[in-house]
């Protein structure tokens, strides 16, 4: 498995915003977007791309911070042994470097960068995009709540400050002070991220409308409190993970799953370490991980098959995989079961599937070609983008390590550019890869 997590990681170098390092490891990459934020007098560059498309969206981009914290912290030997705790680490300060220059000033932060509406509407490299095409910044303040990404960008940097301190001691600092103070304003000013950012959207701008709308803030304000509990150790944060994370069900628990939109999962997984095997978190994360294991639904070859299945089923699958690792490595009595199933999960999307496909871009003849990444197809020359979109050649480069949507309901795939359900990556898929990868090395 140290291949495959060795690749994972490189995909994060191919969404890397801004001026790029020369250490960069994707030399087809050039750099782009290094005047985000100027119509602000603020300097927005870097981060990361969320997926095939060059917009920064804050929700999905700092759940992939956190588990990528959560792996560091959890699965560093597996990550050692592999060789790629410089990798993973330089990832996780990629990704904070950037949520430092997002926070503008008190309750003034940024959780977007770009617009779906006239990202879409190219289809190329970023640095040959028209500099004319807008890339409005959508803020989260006391007059547009923002509870989930400032709540998520909370736990990513919680979590990074553990893994980075050690290393950077001044910035570990800044990084959980920050986390502090979005936390802070997540409770002070709760509401749905969307209806805030919808207040902001000019023109014919969408804002993150039928992309990343979110369910309620809730788990991600118990999530938060957990992070921030374990890089604080003050039990006022345990006390309010607690309190958030038990207005949920427990039925609402044991069917779902970890995802850049429900967080309900991982911090029950936080809590059930905190509070110890006989907690009554660790009894519903035991009860989770016993019906994925024997009760959830498959595909005929084997691949969980939940509701959210339909777009991204890599993520779903891979999502389980780790946290019914992590109970497995952490509760008292495991079933053997979690640790079959998990493994099992890994398995098929790396080629034990009834197509024989590694759905792992690069990894081997069986990858994906033609994945849904305008800046792996290598339009050339610039402005004819959609005309190659539409052709069945394989992408100019290779995106090295993306794990792509993954098969259908049946175990059927198309290698296409235009599924984008299917066959298009996307850093939150790509952090749960690397998680349940980093537990499988250790």
């Amino acid at each position: 498995y140290g291949k495959p997590l060795m690749l994972s990681l490189l995909f994060f170098e191919a969404q890397r915003a801004g001026s790029l390092p020369k250490d960069q490891r994707i030399p087809w990459r050039k750099p782009a977007h290094v005047n985000d934020g100027k119509d602000l007098q603020a300097d927005l560059s870097g981060g990361y791309y969320d997926a095939g498309d060059f917009v920064k969206f804050g929700l999905p981009g700092s759940f992939t911070l956190s588990m990528l914290g959560w792996t560091a912290l959890d699965y560093q030997k597996g990550i050692e042994t592999s060789g790629q705790t410089q990798y993973l680490h330089q990832a996780i300060r990629w990704g904070t470097d950037y949520l430092l220059k997002c926070q503008l000033g008190p309750d003034r932060f940024v959780i977007q960068v770009g617009d779906p509406k006239p990202d879409h509407d190219y289809w190329g490299s970023p640095e040959d995009m028209p500099s004319s095409t807008p890339r409005p910044v959508y803020l989260a303040t006391k007059q547009w709540p923002a509870s989930e990404p400032l709540a998520e960008s909370a736990a990513a940097l919680a979590a990074a400050s553990i893994v980075l301190g050690p290393e950077d001691a001044a910035y570990g600092s800044k990084l959980l002070q920050t986390a502090k103070d979005l936390f802070s304003q997540a409770e002070r000013y709760p509401g749905l991220y969307q209806n805030g950012l919808r207040k902001q959207i000019r023109g014919e701008m969408q804002g993150v409308n039928d992309c990343y709308e979110s369910s309620g803030y809730q788990d991600e304000l118990a999530w938060a409190a957990a992070w921030l509990h374990r890089a604080t150790k003050e039990p006022s944060y345990l006390t309010k993970a607690k309190q958030y994370f038990d207005a949920f069900s427990e039925a609402e628990i044991r069917h779902s799953f970890l995802n850049w939109d429900d967080k309900a999962i991982g911090a029950l997984a936080l809590l059930a370490k905190a509070e110890g095997g006989s907690s009554k978190y660790a009894v519903m994360l035991k009860e989770h991980a016993d019906w994925i294991s024997t009760k959830a639904p498959r595909t005929p070859g084997g691949l969980l098959w939940l509701p959210a299945s339909d777009w991204g089923s890599s993520s779903v699958a891979l999502s389980s995989s780790f946290i019914l690792g992590f109970a497995y490595d952490h509760l008292p009595s495991p079933n053997a079961a979690w640790d079959v199933f998990s493994r099992s999960q890994v398995d098929y999307l790396l080629g034990k599937n009834p197509a024989k496909r590694n759905y792992v871009v690069g990894a081997d003849a069986s990858s994906p070609l033609r994945v849904h990444h305008a800046a792996a197809q290598g339009v050339l020359p610039p402005g004819k983008g959609w005309e190659i979109y539409e052709s069945a050649s394989p992408n100019r480069y290779v995106l090295w390590g993306a794990i792509v949507g993954g098969p259908g309901k049946k175990d059927d795939f198309r290698d296409a550019r235009g599924d984008f359900k299917g066959n298009e990556p996307a850093m939150d898929y790509n952090a749960v890869m690397v998680a349940a990868l980093g537990r499988m090395t250790t």
